[in-house]
């Protein structure tokens, strides 16, 4: 099956039957009605280009073909591969995604401070919410324990256990936890190699 930019092309004669293409990450598609054998491919603009008369069928080996960018078409398939010159590369950048879905983006220096002050503030939460969980587990258990040295050893063991639940039980709390992800800018200029569209 076609998109839509390719179904165009089919209609203007640009692609007609014996036509040889290129085909990179082509997509299963799903059988159309009453085919009941066969393998069906979606093929996209992007990742579709005119091959040479004499290329052998069959898959190709190698490095993806390359495609210039004034031939992509937006939202139409993956991009095999564009040849660029990198010019400058920029600073890291940070982006931050909040629970309720906004993005916040910060230098690395910003980040740093972020992050410092965020565990700072996660580390006053937990200490507060341990001690008082193990507070009410201890008026739980009646605070009655015999000072035998297997009976502290058992105290202890038990205390370990319970911290690392309360744990978990602490970090599942969203806020807790920070999304962040680091972007790597570059300044490129594209090379002008490629192949065009049908």
């Amino acid at each position: 099956s076609l998109d839509d930019e390719l179904a165009r092309l089919v209609r203007l004669g640009r692609i007609q039957a014996g036509h040889k293409v290129r085909v990179y990450g082509a997509e299963r598609g799903k059988p159309s009605a009453g085919q009941t054998t066969g393998l069906v491919l979606t093929l996209s603009a992007n990742n579709t280009r005119p091959a040479e008369w004499d290329a052998k069928l069959g898959r190709c080996r190698g490095s993806p073909f390359l495609v210039s960018i004034r031939s992509l078409v937006v939202a139409k398939g993956i991009v095999p591969a564009i040849k660029v010159v990198v010019q400058r590369v920029m600073p890291l950048v940070f982006m931050e995604t909040k629970p309720d879905g906004t993005k916040i983006w910060r230098s690395r220096g910003a980040e740093e401070r972020a992050e410092a002050d965020f565990h700072a503030k996660v580390n006053g939460e937990w200490e507060d919410f341990a001690t008082k969980r193990m507070a009410e587990a201890s008026d739980e258990s009646g605070g009655s324990e015999s000072q035998s040295q297997d009976r502290e050893g058992r105290v202890q063991k038990k205390c370990e256990n319970l911290q690392e639940n309360l744990r978990r039980e602490f970090l599942e709390d969203e806020s807790r936890n920070r999304k962040t992800c680091a972007f790597l800018r570059f300044q490129v200029r594209c090379m002008r190699e490629g192949g065009a569209p049908p």
